[in-house]
């Protein structure tokens, strides 16, 4: 738990550092709020979560309640540590971020997006050929199989075929 708790504290200078830097790529105008919400966004719901139990085991002194110099040490090591580290590399990142380079070469240029008339005017169905498929995979099955094996997985089936649609021209 200590070595877990220590790698996320110094790994947040990675999470000042990507943030804000695709912050900035991206257009981002507002970059303090942008790296105190991403300094603040897993450890304040999972400190949240965390206190709200930590305070239900020392109300029923349960042994698994982290003692108080613990969770002193804890909170002090992010308020000292973590959350200075996001700052310092969302500073950095915000100064090393470039323009944005796609990975693959876009254009510019507005184009027409063609209408959807033909794809809403056509007919959609279920299909009939699930009785026929249905019917053969009963055959298939194993003959030890009961009843209600045979309705689950025709239920299952059936269910599945619903969800998929066959356009007819």
């Amino acid at each position: 738990m200590t070595a877990l708790l220590l790698i996320y504290v110094l790994t947040s200078f990675i999470t000042g550092y990507i943030s804000a830097r695709l912050y900035r790529q991206m257009g981002g105008k507002n970059w303090t709020w942008n790296i105190i919400t991403a300094a603040l966004v897993f450890p304040g719901p999972l400190a949240l979560v965390w206190s709200f139990l930590n305070s239900l085991a020392w109300s029923n002194a349960s042994t698994a309640a982290l003692p108080a110099a613990t969770v002193f040490i804890i909170l002090g090591l992010f308020i000292f540590v973590s959350f200075p580290l996001s700052v310092v590399g969302g500073i950095a990142g915000r100064n090393s971020a470039g323009d944005f380079d796609a990975p693959c070469r876009t254009k510019k240029v507005a184009r027409e997006v063609g209408n959807s008339e033909g794809v809403s005017s056509r007919h959609v169905s279920g299909g009939s050929e699930t009785v026929a498929q249905m019917e053969l995979a009963k055959d298939m099955m194993p003959p030890d199989t009961n009843r209600l094996e045979h309705s689950l997985v025709f239920a299952i089936r059936r269910s599945v075929h619903l969800t998929r649609w066959v356009v007819v021209a």
